[in-house]
C-alpha cells in the first residue's frame, strides 16, 4: 500500500495513524509552504522520520529520504481515495516490454478508500511541479550558465563543484 495506508483484515486499504499524518505533512510542504524536494527530504531524514522501503520491509532500506521516494507520494493519486488500475500491459511476453495505457481505457474507481488530500490539492501540486520543473537551478548559477555548450555533443555545460576544495571546481558536460 501507499504509505500512509494499510491493508485491514478484508483486504482493503485504511489510513496507517501512525504515517499518514506523515504524507500529508509532505503535500502541506510542498504545497502551501512552498517547500522543495530537497528541503523536505532533508527534513524528514533530520527528524529522523523511517523512510518508504523501511515502513514496507524492504531488504534495502535506507535512514535518508531521497526525492524520488517524495515524488512517488507526491504524484500519487492514491492520496485522493481514488484508485487507478490497468496504467499499463505487457505487449510482449517474452521480452516482458510494456506500454502505458491510455487514460481513457484506464480502470479508475473514485472514493474508493479514504483520501488523505483533496483531487483539488493533488491537481494543484501536479501544476506546481510542471511549473517548478522548468526552473532547473540550484540557486547557485555559475558565471556561464546556459551559455557554455560542450562542442562534442551541444548540450549544456554545467559547473560541478570539487568535493574537497571549496573554490574549484570545472565546466562538465549535462549529457554525460
Amino acid at each position: 500500500p501507499a504509505f500512509g495506508y494499510k491493508r485491514d483484515a478484508e483486504g482493503k486499504l485504511v489510513i496507517d495513524e501512525i504515517y499518514a499524518p506523515i504524507a500529508k505533512k509532505i503535500f502541506t510542504l510542498y504545497l502551501y509552504e512552498n517547500w522543495g524536494m530537497y528541503k523536505i527530504s532533508n527534513y524528514l531524514s533530520k527528524e529522523k522520520i523511517p523512510t518508504l522501503r523501511s515502513v514496507s520491509g524492504g531488504s534495502n532500506a535506507g535512514q535518508m529520504w531521497q526525492q524520488g521516494s517524495l515524488k512517488s507520494i507526491l504524484t500519487n493519486i492514491t492520496y485522493t481515495g481514488t484508485l487507478v488500475q490497468h496504467r499499463e500491459e505487457v505487449i510482449d511476453f517474452i521480452t516482458q516490454k510494456r506500454r502505458d495505457v491510455p487514460v481513457n481505457e484506464q480502470i479508475i474507481i473514485e472514493n474508493a478508500h479514504p483520501s488523505l488530500i483533496t483531487k483539488r490539492e493533488f491537481d494543484s501540486v501536479q501544476e506546481l511541479m510542471k511549473k517548478k520543473g522548468k526552473n532547473r537551478s540550484n540557486g547557485q548559477e555559475s558565471l556561464f550558465a546556459h551559455i557554455a555548450v560542450c562542442a562534442d555533443c551541444r548540450k549544456g555545460m554545467t559547473f560541478r563543484k570539487d568535493r574537497g576544495k571549496a573554490r574549484s571546481g570545472a565546466y562538465v558536460c549535462c549529457g554525460y
